[in-house]
């Protein structure tokens, strides 16, 4: 595919308070258009139109609806495409009050046809009527075969496409989603709607979120880019680029850079042999300047995309180290059989699909992932340890005892956490009173940004840190190789739960507490 890369604008508007409920505001990238126009961004030029079904329309009424108009003709396969995938996704808005698609027929040519337009418009089954013989509107607006251009509830034009694939169809349907449901940029949707594989979707709510939040932008960038990844491999390089080249922060620069790096190694996609060749750029910086070399992930994977673009040997060499690192760092027998089994096949020179490693979670910096039982801590004594606060002052586990502790490993860095963090704060709220207490524990290593995550998510349990991010001692007693992690602990100090999020955490302190 060759890279296109258009303007669309307006559906980044999301923070736009005018009564109009207009969602022009800031540029947005088209990722499959095919043409720029000079009317995004203003109102729709007027017009009146007298309906197949006998509707009679008008742009002026039509104000306080999201519209969404089809420039079609029946000798035009491109556009039965188009129209028909579009109607296909976006049908369930058909009938809303708030939305209306209009098909424009024009430039019709019936020499040859069977059906006279009417006819053929009947016999498609759309969801949606047409207008007939709208050739001087269409000719004023530059439409082409097809063309599709949306328009928000102020009249507004904001997004136009003039070609038609599947992608295209689904950005469509992505933009007409957006200006209906208005969906909340939030982290946790964001992440929702890339378990559902809703890449597009993932890439205009992390553009609001960054938008809305830009001193939290850092939170989704990750997410974006492995949506962007699915969609087009050099919008997801032309995004994450600069990105990595203007981080300063350390701690943050190892966990995007690694999780780039990972999310092109593991890529479904065929992708270039200059993409892969930045995924081993960002491995070698793992490598040489945060620690990677003594992490098996990082190094089995710059060996998958070693071989990938060619060079053998360099994955065997670099395959045999990770299997060294990871007989030094304890892995279990499965990895180390994993490893193995990749390596005898970069020696024989082909793939054959096989069990992937464990993912490095998306929000860590690079560590070494050792699986964790986590029903076998549950009824042992808690291991006690002691860690400053952020006055500096010391902090025991054990001054908890005759109190149900939650223990929360957590960092600034990790979007997971915060994430969760609401969560966190609502139970607190909810049972502080009736004997709850909540400790934290912080892996970051930079205490500035560890004390500004406790003010911005309002913290108001204790929390303490050795500032020694993986190596956080309290961590390594629990055996803690992700975050967010937990472990409930009852008044005699023994452990009743591990792992608590979402629901379940509500679920189970209702269940202590009621």
């Amino acid at each position: 595919m060759n890279r296109i890369f258009f303007l669309f604008l307006g559906l980044i508007g999301l923070a736009n308070e005018l009564e109009a409920q207009s969602m022009v505001d800031k540029p947005f990238t088209q990722y499959f258009g095919s043409t720029e126009s000079m009317d995004i961004g203003f109102a729709i030029k007027p017009f009146r139109f007298k309906m197949l079904n006998g509707e009679a329309v008008n742009s002026e009424k039509l104000k306080g609806k999201v519209v969404l108009l089809d420039f079609w003709a029946t000798w035009c396969g491109p556009c039965r495409s188009l129209t028909g995938r579009v109607d296909s996704l976006i049908g369930n808005y058909h009938g809303r009050d708030d939305f209306q698609m209009i098909g424009v027929n024009h430039k019709e040519n019936l020499t040859g046809k069977s059906d006279d337009p009417a006819t053929y418009w009947k016999n498609t089954g759309h969801k949606f009527s047409t207008v007939l013989n709208g050739d001087s509107y269409a000719e004023s607006v530059n439409a082409g075969h097809p063309t599709m251009i949306l328009i928000d509830k102020a009249g507004n034009v904001v997004g136009r496409w003039d070609a038609w694939s599947p992608q295209i169809a689904d950005e469509i349907a992505t933009a007409v989603w957006f200006l209906l449901e208005q969906p909340a940029a939030s982290i946790a949707h964001i992440r929702k709607q890339q378990r559902d594989k809703e890449h597009l979707k993932v890439v205009y709510l992390s553009d609001v979120f960054i938008r809305e939040q830009p001193d939290k932008a850092n939170l989704v960038i990750s997410e974006k880019f492995f949506s962007l990844l699915a969609l087009s491999e050099w919008d997801a390089y032309d995004f994450i680029k600069p990105v990595i080249d203007t981080l300063t922060n350390p701690e943050e620069q190892d966990r995007i850079i690694a999780n780039t790096a990972i999310d092109i190694a593991q890529s479904a996609n065929v992708l270039s042999k200059d993409v892969n060749a930045y995924a081993i750029s960002l491995f070698d910086r793992l490598i040489k300047e945060f620690n990677g070399g003594k992490d098996f992930i990082v190094l089995d994977q710059q060996a998958k995309v070693k071989f990938r673009v060619g060079d053998q040997l360099g994955a065997v060499a670099t395959q045999e180290l990770a299997i060294n690192v990871a007989k030094t760092s304890g892995a279990n027998v499965e990895t180390v059989n994993y490893l193995q089994n990749m390596l005898e096949q970069y020696k024989a020179g082909k793939l054959t699909p096989v069990e992937k490693i464990s993912d490095v979670a998306s929000a860590a910096p690079i560590q070494i992932v050792k699986p964790i039982d986590k029903k076998a801590y549950i009824n042992t004594q808690a291991k006690d340890f002691t860690q400053n606060d952020v006055a500096g002052k010391p902090v025991r586990l054990s001054d908890y005892r005759g109190k149900y502790v939650l223990v929360d490993f957590w960092a600034s860095w990790c979007a997971p956490c915060r994430e969760e963090n609401p969560n966190l704060v609502a139970a607190y709220a909810k049972y502080k009173d009736k004997g709850l207490e909540i400790l934290g524990v912080s892996l970051d290593k930079n205490k500035e940004a560890w004390l500004k995550a406790i003010k911005d998510d309002n913290l108001l349990w204790t929390q303490v840190s050795d500032l020694k991010g993986w190596q956080n001692e309290a961590s390594q007693l629990y055996e803690v190789n992700s975050v967010p992690d937990n472990v409930l602990i009852d008044p005699t100090g023994k452990i009743i739960a591990r792992k608590l999020r979402d629901q379940f955490l509500e679920e189970f302190l209702s269940e202590i507490f009621k």
